[in-house]
């Protein structure tokens, strides 16, 4: 758990060759103590992003497949921990230039309930729903989507400028 708050901490420091040390750490040693679980899911999870930020997009693409996998069998598939692997998972689509792809894995979030799920989960799932209908030249549901994301947009934070920069390249 420690090598894990460290490598959150790293990972929001902007230091994400350390966090990828820190997670990749802390899951060698999940993996061998606890097998899997969904606190390993979500540690998968976290050093799917990291390989992501690092621009590792096909390791990290098979760590996010694995994170949704594992969440999906310990938490089930409208549990916050398995719809944030699946947002990861289409975000590392879209970085491989895969749009058709991301938006198969998006319609797996969109056929759960996702009014309960916290609101930076729902606005990282419109935008990546934005961006692959402009990748794949459809206007209206780009649209549809960015207005989805503003209305998610928090008013302030540190993600704010990260979102609303992505809201108004997509414009």
């Amino acid at each position: 758990n420690t090598l894990n708050n460290l490598a959150a901490a790293q990972f929001r420091k902007g230091d994400f060759a350390a966090a990828r040390t820190a997670f990749s750490e802390a899951l060698a040693l999940r993996r061998t103590l606890f097998g899997p679980s969904a606190a390993t899911a979500a540690l998968i999870g976290n050093t799917a992003r990291t390989l992501h930020r690092l621009e590792r997009y096909d390791q990290a693409l098979e760590y996010a497949g694995e994170a949704e996998t594992m969440a999906l069998a310990h938490a089930g598939s409208a549990s916050p921990l398995t719809q944030a692997a699946r947002i990861t998972r289409a975000e590392l689509l879209l970085a491989l230039d895969r749009p058709a792809e991301a938006l198969e894995t998006l319609h797996e979030f969109a056929a759960e309930d996702t009014r309960a799920l916290p609101a930076p989960l729902r606005l990282r799932a419109a935008l990546a729903q934005a961006e692959s209908h402009h990748r794949l030249g459809e206007a209206a549901q780009v649209r549809t989507h960015l207005d989805q994301a503003r209305a998610l947009l928090p008013e302030s934070g540190p993600e704010q400028d990260t979102f609303r920069a992505r809201i108004d390249a997509l414009q």
